[in-house]
């Protein structure tokens, strides 16, 4: 609703509720992405619902050559690299990831930040890594076509992610599909997306030290990592479109019949 700026709003909120009911409960089914999603939804649905998340092909994440994303981004080979993909916008609380990777910088981290994406945010971003003294080691690499992810994605250590307002965390699975573990801000859909502890660390929303010790956690202890690593893959297979694909099928056959 930030982006209706012409519009309060509480009024904008209103016209929302009343718009998503009146779909809702026209449907024969209503299909929601995680089970947070449903939690909150659910009492507003006359119908039937289920969960099913959006399935990801893990297979077109796997095989990436590091060496390709390294070239660009000017990276050795021994160079660690952290790494955000999506959209460059106020919601996703992308000022939150620089700022903890300023203070992982001046703990002594030696990491790199790569950004993929854009939007209405990037230019006030490049800025703000300008003023915390981070601009060199982050590198905005703007819109990225998808068969090129998986080359980043091999070049990466982490995988970071702050958004408040996901209603799955997509890109998470992505991550995990490639076997890179993330640390991120616990939030609906997010929390769904990572087995903390297992596939990577959850943090309290607003948290900034927080986040900060789970960066210096992940990024230095060898033997928790590599764990995650191989957690990584096998959590992400839960979400294969071809699981995803059978679930939906079956709901499908269930209504028409």
């Amino acid at each position: 609703l930030h982006y209706l700026r012409f519009v309060p709003l509480r009024l904008g909120r209103w016209v929302g509720r009343q718009l998503c009911d009146f779909y809702f409960n026209r449907s024969a089914a209503v299909v929601m992405p995680s089970q947070q999603v449903a939690d909150t939804i659910k009492s507003r649905l006359r119908g039937r619902y289920e969960v099913v998340p959006t399935g990801i092909h893990c297979q077109d994440l796997q095989g990436g050559d590091a060496r390709k994303a390294r070239q660009e981004l000017n990276l050795g080979p021994d160079e660690r690299l952290f790494l955000y993909v999506g959209r460059m916008g106020k919601e996703k609380s992308i000022d939150f990831l620089i700022r903890a990777f300023r203070d992982y910088r001046q703990a002594g981290g030696q990491a790199h930040f790569a950004l993929i994406g854009g939007g209405p945010e990037l230019e006030s971003l490049k800025r703000l890594t300008v003023e915390l003294g981070v601009d060199q080691s982050c590198r905005f690499v703007g819109y990225r076509l998808r068969d090129t992810l998986k080359h980043y994605l091999a070049a990466s250590r982490l995988f970071l992610f702050a958004s408040q307002t996901e209603t799955q965390g997509l890109v998470l699975l992505e991550a995990a599909a490639a076997g890179v573990p993330v640390v991120a801000v616990r939030a609906s859909g997010v929390s769904e997306a990572v087995d903390d502890e297992r596939t990577g660390l959850l943090t309290a929303p607003g948290q900034s030290n927080e986040f900060l010790q789970a960066l210096l956690r992940l990024d230095q202890d060898a033997p928790l990592y590599q764990t995650m690593v191989e957690n990584s893959r096998a959590w992400a297979e839960r979400f294969s479109d071809c699981e995803m694909g059978r679930r939906m099928t079956n709901l499908y056959r269930s209504l028409a019949g």
